[in-house]
């Protein structure tokens, strides 16, 4: 992953005070999701690490809100949707995430789950 113009990691470090000995909130949730891969608490970051893991979250994030907001305007909206950050993801990481709407077969005409066209009846045996 490039780094952003004009970023360094040192210069991100001075920015986000990555230095403080407190945990910061972003050092917590980390710490959370490691503990949701790894229940028995045998992983643990240094800093070092956990300084660069915490930089490309924040890169990421950064660029793909960037890029999905980019979207909405082309769609000539104020909002970002689904649709904005799943291009964003498809296109520029090569990541695909599910589609969200009404679960397959559930509610009235949404097209899920059934099989064989529409309209068209089925002789039973």
């Amino acid at each position: 992953m490039a780094l952003p113009p004009n970023q360094t990691l040192e210069k991100w470090k001075a920015t986000h005070n990555a230095t403080n000995r407190v945990p910061s909130t972003k050092q917590r949730r980390l710490q959370s999701l490691l503990n949701e891969v790894d229940p028995t608490g045998s992983f643990r970051l240094d800093g070092e690490t956990e300084e660069i893991v915490l930089y490309l979250i924040e890169h990421f994030m950064t660029s793909v809100a960037t890029h999905a907001a980019q979207m909405a305007r082309h769609r000539g909206s104020t909002a970002i949707e689904h649709s904005d950050v799943a291009f964003t993801l498809l296109k520029q990481w090569n990541m695909a995430v599910p589609a969200v709407g009404p679960p397959p077969g559930g509610g009235s005409g949404s097209g899920g789950g059934g099989g064989g066209k529409k309209g068209i009846k089925r002789k039973s045996r």
